[in-house]
């Protein structure tokens, strides 16, 4: 991350958002051309799509999960109007670092607020609802921070919702979430340490507040795993059940290890 920030402030016209966002495709597309480097980045093409959804919800209060390098926050801040403001969170202290300062070569830090810290810690203590979030971060904690940020009242009716692999869909009557899909290598992390579930596919209903999980499953409690094609995590009781397929003969495999009971005397850390 430090190259590239070094490329940005030696390329990019200070205080031109749109200068520092080219020389990054740039920087990008040099790396990409000769096979030495790769940078995960949003790019000119998905960037054009959040552009234009900003601009069509003239979205004001925007949240990003995931900062990385500070190109999204860029795009996004050039385009919010003056009332406008983007809280960006991550919780890697290099990539906040390295994305103030690609906001500042572009002169937009009255435009955006940096958090440090992981989104599940940081999105309860956010106030005030958002009219466009975008989720970026790491795609296992998709589908369980859109719960999140729909259980903390950070979701309102007409809030845009954009992130990849993700769809939200929302009651008619007052626009709540009532059914999020996540596809690709979901994950959802119990809040006791040592318990979460792993698929391909999750299917997260509000109603019962159940996450319904087929593909590859796998059900994970402290050292003892279980794998199946179908299972389902119940987010208010932390319950997991998992199960196999009959049609195609397939059988719950798992291996169980007994949690190891304190002793006496035993020191607590």
């Amino acid at each position: 991350m430090d190259a590239v920030l070094d490329f940005v402030l030696k390329n990019s016209k200070k205080g031109d958002p749109q200068s520092v966002l080219d020389t990054i495709d740039s920087y990008a597309l040099e790396g990409a051309l000769d096979r030495k480097r790769f940078l995960m980045n949003v790019g000119p093409e998905k960037g054009l799509l959040l552009k234009n959804l900003i601009i069509k919800h003239q979205s004001k209060r925007i949240l990003e999960l995931g900062a990385f390098i500070g190109y999204s926050a860029v795009l996004i801040a050039m385009h919010l109007k003056s009332d406008g403001c983007l809280i960006s969170v991550d919780p890697d202290p290099n990539s906040i670092e390295v994305a103030s300062k690609i906001v500042k070569q572009a002169k937009l830090t009255n435009m955006v607020k940096f958090i440090r810290g992981k989104a599940e810690d940081v999105i309860p203590k956010l106030d005030e609802p958002f009219d466009f979030i975008f989720i970026d971060h790491a795609k296992k904690r998709y589908l369980s921070d859109l719960i999140l940020l729909e259980k903390t009242g950070l979701v309102k009716k007409d809030t845009v919702i954009f992130a990849d692999n993700v769809k939200a869909d929302f009651t008619a009557k007052d626009k709540s979430l009532h059914k999020a899909i996540a596809k690709g290598n979901v994950i959802i992390e119990s809040k006791e340490k040592g318990k979460k579930s792993k698929a391909d596919l999750g299917i997260y209903n509000s109603s019962d507040e159940i996450v319904r999980l087929s593909g590859n499953v796998t059900i994970i409690n402290q050292n003892s795993i279980l794998n199946g094609s179908k299972g389902i995590t119940n987010l208010k009781t932390g319950i997991s059940n998992i199960i196999g397929n009959p049609r195609k003969k397939e059988r719950v495999k798992g291996i169980f290890s007994p949690i190891k009971k304190q002793k006496k005397g035993d020191m607590i850390e």
